[in-house]
Protein backbone atom coordinates (compact mmCIF):
# COMPACT_ATOMS: atom_id res chain seq x y z
CA UNK A 1 0.00 0.00 0.00
CA UNK A 2 1.00 3.79 -0.85
CA UNK A 3 1.99 5.72 2.22
CA UNK A 4 -0.41 8.66 2.75
CA UNK A 5 2.46 11.29 3.59
CA UNK A 6 5.30 10.54 1.17
CA UNK A 7 4.40 12.65 -1.91
CA UNK A 8 4.87 15.35 0.56
CA UNK A 9 8.57 14.95 1.39
CA UNK A 10 11.49 13.91 -0.90
CA UNK A 11 14.42 13.89 1.60
CA UNK A 12 15.44 13.95 5.29
CA UNK A 13 18.31 16.40 5.67
CA UNK A 14 19.86 15.78 9.33
CA UNK A 15 22.64 17.63 10.86
CA UNK A 16 24.86 16.49 13.49
CA UNK A 17 23.12 19.03 16.18
CA UNK A 18 21.06 22.63 15.85
CA UNK A 19 21.69 24.43 12.48
CA UNK A 20 20.86 27.94 10.76
CA UNK A 21 17.47 27.74 8.96
CA UNK A 22 16.89 29.11 5.03
CA UNK A 23 13.56 29.95 5.90
CA UNK A 24 13.41 32.21 8.94
CA UNK A 25 17.58 32.69 9.53
CA UNK A 26 17.28 31.20 13.23
CA UNK A 27 18.53 28.64 14.76
CA UNK A 28 16.45 25.58 14.59
CA UNK A 29 16.29 21.79 15.58
CA UNK A 30 13.82 20.76 13.17
CA UNK A 31 11.71 22.22 10.89
CA UNK A 32 9.39 20.82 7.46
CA UNK A 33 9.82 22.38 4.75
CA UNK A 34 6.87 22.36 2.17
CA UNK A 35 8.38 23.78 -0.82
CA UNK A 36 11.82 21.82 -0.74
CA UNK A 37 9.81 18.71 0.38
CA UNK A 38 12.18 18.55 2.76
CA UNK A 39 12.13 17.00 6.70
CA UNK A 40 15.19 18.85 9.02
CA UNK A 41 16.26 16.78 11.64
CA UNK A 42 18.83 17.46 14.18
CA UNK A 43 20.53 14.09 14.67
CA UNK A 44 21.14 14.95 18.29
CA UNK A 45 17.37 16.45 18.72
CA UNK A 46 16.26 13.58 17.64
CA UNK A 47 18.09 11.15 19.45
CA UNK A 48 16.87 13.06 23.03
CA UNK A 49 13.31 12.48 21.93
CA UNK A 50 13.60 9.13 21.87
CA UNK A 51 15.93 8.54 24.21
CA UNK A 52 13.49 10.79 26.90
CA UNK A 53 9.90 9.20 26.25
CA UNK A 54 8.19 10.86 28.74
CA UNK A 55 9.52 14.20 28.12
CA UNK A 56 6.89 14.97 25.40
CA UNK A 57 8.84 16.33 23.25
CA UNK A 58 10.03 14.15 20.08
CA UNK A 59 11.67 15.80 17.41
CA UNK A 60 10.99 13.17 14.74
CA UNK A 61 6.80 13.15 15.28
CA UNK A 62 6.69 16.60 15.55
CA UNK A 63 8.15 17.41 12.17
CA UNK A 64 6.44 14.18 10.43
CA UNK A 65 2.94 15.55 11.97
CA UNK A 66 3.64 18.63 9.65
CA UNK A 67 4.68 16.86 7.02
CA UNK A 68 1.24 14.24 7.29
CA UNK A 69 -0.68 17.83 7.49
CA UNK A 70 0.98 18.82 4.46
CA UNK A 71 0.05 15.82 2.51
CA UNK A 72 -3.52 16.28 3.98
CA UNK A 73 -4.05 19.41 2.75
CA UNK A 74 -2.59 19.17 -1.10
CA UNK A 75 -5.47 16.59 -2.32
CA UNK A 76 -9.01 17.08 -3.01
CA UNK A 77 -11.50 15.52 -0.35
CA UNK A 78 -12.52 12.69 -2.81
CA UNK A 79 -8.90 11.75 -3.63
CA UNK A 80 -8.28 11.23 -0.61
CA UNK A 81 -7.25 8.04 1.67
CA UNK A 82 -9.31 6.87 4.57
CA UNK A 83 -5.85 7.79 6.76
CA UNK A 84 -5.75 11.02 4.93
CA UNK A 85 -9.26 11.96 5.52
CA UNK A 86 -9.39 10.75 9.52
CA UNK A 87 -6.23 12.61 9.49
CA UNK A 88 -7.66 15.94 8.21
CA UNK A 89 -11.04 14.97 10.03
CA UNK A 90 -8.73 15.12 13.58
CA UNK A 91 -7.17 18.61 12.75
CA UNK A 92 -10.54 20.52 12.37
CA UNK A 93 -11.61 18.76 15.58
CA UNK A 94 -8.94 20.19 16.96
CA UNK A 95 -8.90 23.34 15.55
CA UNK A 96 -12.70 23.94 16.68
CA UNK A 97 -11.46 23.12 20.13
CA UNK A 98 -8.86 25.95 19.96
CA UNK A 99 -11.58 28.24 18.43
CA UNK A 100 -13.84 27.64 21.89
CA UNK A 101 -12.40 30.12 24.07
CA UNK A 102 -13.68 28.32 27.55
CA UNK A 103 -11.67 25.03 25.98
CA UNK A 104 -8.31 26.68 24.61
CA UNK A 105 -8.17 28.31 28.20
CA UNK A 106 -8.51 25.25 30.15
CA UNK A 107 -5.52 23.53 27.76
CA UNK A 108 -3.80 26.99 28.01
CA UNK A 109 -4.33 26.81 32.18
CA UNK A 110 -3.49 23.66 32.45
CA UNK A 111 0.64 23.81 31.38
CA UNK A 112 0.22 20.46 30.38
CA UNK A 113 1.18 21.63 26.66
CA UNK A 114 4.85 23.94 26.31
CA UNK A 115 3.91 27.43 25.34
CA UNK A 116 5.49 26.53 21.52
CA UNK A 117 2.18 24.62 20.95
CA UNK A 118 0.21 28.26 21.07
CA UNK A 119 2.26 29.45 18.09
CA UNK A 120 -1.01 28.20 15.67
CA UNK A 121 -3.34 25.30 15.17
CA UNK A 122 -0.10 23.52 13.24
CA UNK A 123 2.45 23.91 15.88
CA UNK A 124 -0.31 22.53 18.22
CA UNK A 125 -1.24 19.86 16.11
CA UNK A 126 2.38 18.41 16.37
CA UNK A 127 2.87 18.77 19.80
CA UNK A 128 -0.44 16.93 20.82
CA UNK A 129 0.72 13.78 18.81
CA UNK A 130 4.10 13.95 20.94
CA UNK A 131 2.01 14.03 23.91
CA UNK A 132 -0.25 10.95 22.78
CA UNK A 133 3.00 9.06 22.05
CA UNK A 134 5.06 10.31 24.77
CA UNK A 135 2.63 10.41 27.84
CA UNK A 136 -0.56 8.81 26.83
CA UNK A 137 -2.15 8.11 29.85
CA UNK A 138 -1.57 12.24 31.38
CA UNK A 139 -3.26 13.30 28.08
CA UNK A 140 -6.18 10.75 27.98
CA UNK A 141 -6.95 11.67 31.94
CA UNK A 142 -6.17 15.67 31.72
CA UNK A 143 -7.84 15.96 28.00
CA UNK A 144 -10.20 12.97 27.11
CA UNK A 145 -11.41 14.68 23.95
CA UNK A 146 -8.30 15.44 22.65
CA UNK A 147 -6.90 12.20 23.40
CA UNK A 148 -9.82 10.63 21.52
CA UNK A 149 -9.23 12.55 18.34
CA UNK A 150 -5.85 11.79 18.04
CA UNK A 151 -6.47 8.45 18.61
CA UNK A 152 -9.34 8.52 15.71
CA UNK A 153 -6.97 10.87 13.49
CA UNK A 154 -4.01 8.42 13.76
CA UNK A 155 -6.20 4.92 13.79
CA UNK A 156 -4.53 3.89 16.77
CA UNK A 157 -4.93 0.24 18.05
CA UNK A 158 -3.96 -0.50 21.55
CA UNK A 159 -3.65 -3.72 20.80
CA UNK A 160 -1.10 -3.34 17.74
CA UNK A 161 1.19 -2.66 20.87
CA UNK A 162 0.81 -5.36 23.39
CA UNK A 163 3.40 -8.11 23.58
Amino acid sequence: DECPFVDSFRAVLVYPDYYVSSITGNQHFGEFNPGLKVVVLSWKNFLEGIRFDTSNYNLGIHEFTHAILSASRRKRDASKTVAEEDFSKGFFQIKDILSDEEKYKKIVNSSYFRNYAFTNVDEFTSVILEHFFETPDQLRIAFPELYDIVKKMINYRQDWFQS
